[in-house]
């Protein structure tokens, strides 16, 4: 059974439930690419908006659209998603550097041919990239890489962040661009509502191992802080695939979100 995103057409969105490994083939089979971290964050901020609007005007709608929006904003700001966004992370005998990469074709090329159920996996659950897959580390780079130094994974991995550290953090700005401010305030003004928390928005990764790794993002719901996490082989993992037209519509607006939902 699989479960649908109305946003913003009815099979627009479907989610994958598993551990990755298995999922992504069958995703990408049926002619979908995965959710990524941005898109994600802004479709949880269109719904967030949507139903805002419909619960200060709550007259101007029929009560079962009211139902309908406030399950939406539910799916989407309560559940986890796995992305398509990738962790590399060199070996422990290296520099311990990791780079953030943002989906593009050279991803999807590379989660073609390396992520199945057969993919040869380390101790920890990450793809090992070593053998046949050595320097898939230093083939990712271009503008969509964004590479740390141990020293600033260190500094801004590990810990669950306040509202400006959120802002100002690299990760977080490179992953979500022009929606991090509205993101982080919609994260924290909410949280700090239904949960009372001060902090989140943390990224937490594993320690390098003996090879080098890959791994794929995960971002939580509001109630786990909204923390981004890397990994690969967890059994409720949940990926989202979307269909291309889907990716590639013009931006979604409250009035058209309204009539999709």
């Amino acid at each position: 059974m699989t479960e649908t995103l109305d946003i913003p057409r009815r099979d627009s969105y479907v989610v994958f439930p598993g551990r990755n490994t298995e999922q992504m083939p069958l995703l990408i089979e049926k002619g979908r690419t995965p959710m990524t971290m941005y898109e994600f964050a802004r479709q949880k901020l269109l719904i967030r908006k949507l139903y805002n609007d419909v619960s200060k005007n709550p007259d101007n709608y029929p009560e079962e659209f009211r139902q309908k929006v406030a399950e939406k904003n539910v799916q989407l700001w309560d559940r986890y998603a796995d992305a398509g966004d990738l962790w590399l992370r060199q070996s422990a005998n290296q520099e311990r550097k990791g780079k953030v990469v943002l989906y593009n074709e050279q991803v999807l090329d590379f989660l073609k041919k390396n992520l199945n159920p057969r993919s040869r996996l380390t101790n920890q659950g990450a793809l090992a990239l070593d053998r046949e897959l050595e320097g898939a580390y230093d083939s990712f780079t271009g503008d969509n890489v964004l590479e740390l130094s141990k020293a600033n994974i260190d500094r801004f991995f590990g810990k669950s962040n306040t509202r400006q550290e959120a802002k100002d953090s690299p990760f977080w700005r490179f992953v979500l661009r022009d929606l991090t401010n509205d993101y982080a305030d919609a994260v924290f003004t909410d949280g700090k509502q239904k949960f009372n928390y001060d902090s989140a928005m943390g990224i937490y990764v594993a320690d390098p191992e003996n090879v080098q790794t890959m791994r794929l993002w995960c971002v939580n719901g509001l109630g786990d802080g909204s923390d981004a996490w890397g990994r690969l082989v967890y059994y409720f993992g949940r990926l989202v695939g979307v269909v291309p037209e889907a990716r590639n519509a013009p931006k979604a607006t409250p009035q058209t979100l309204e009539q999709r939902v």
